[in-house]
């Protein structure tokens, strides 16, 4: 079996050529499978989600990670690989646990509904979205207009980095904004 480091050699090479380079990231990924099947594993039980959603997000993260390595770094492949993957995961679990995601979380998968309950869910249904409404207006009430950005950035799925930069602020004070919303949304709650 051909070495990881011998296909993102030759992979440099054929872009520094402007050639194509989908057989050797495509053997890349196929590689990293069993690494991004076990990290999945971890997360099947996320609400909202399925075991291909985290394969999906893994075999990107390999594939981004491809694209994103400095050799020159003293850090392998392999380790810089399994962390990208393991942070793509955990991002994706940041995102459907948002309150942009609250609704659709707490929604009740349709293979599970009887005809006799449909009359009863569409009440259930209402009195959620109506609290789920309420909700997120108190939030948006209780926050500044700069928590509200930092926030709407937050779900957006923007990193620190890039919430700071777009706002005009340091990373650290958005990690403080972001802190002091979380308390401030524990307490509605």
């Amino acid at each position: 079996m051909e070495k990881v480091s011998d296909i993102l050699n030759r992979i440099k090479q054929k872009k520094e050529k402007g050639e194509k380079i989908d057989m050797e990231v495509g053997q890349i990924i196929v590689m990293f499978d069993p690494l991004v099947s076990m990290l999945a594993s971890r997360y099947k039980n996320v609400k909202g989600t399925t075991i291909d959603d985290f394969l999906q997000e893994g075999r990107v993260a390999v594939w981004k990670a491809i694209s994103s390595y400095d050799g020159s770094k003293s850090v392998l492949f392999e380790t810089y690989v399994s962390h990208c993957i393991n942070n793509a995961m955990l991002d994706f679990v940041r995102k459907q646990n948002s309150a942009a995601n609250s609704v659709i979380n707490s929604a009740i998968p349709l293979d599970e509904i009887h005809e006799s309950d449909i009359e009863d869910l569409t009440n259930i249904d209402a009195e959620r979205l109506v609290m789920s409404k309420q909700l997120i207006s108190n939030i948006e009430k209780s926050l500044s207009d700069y928590e509200n950005k930092v926030l709407d950035l937050y779900i957006e799925g923007n990193s620190y980095e890039k919430i700071a930069n777009s706002l005009g602020k340091s990373i650290k004070n958005i990690d403080n904004t972001l802190q002091q919303i979380k308390k401030k949304i524990k307490n509605l709650l």
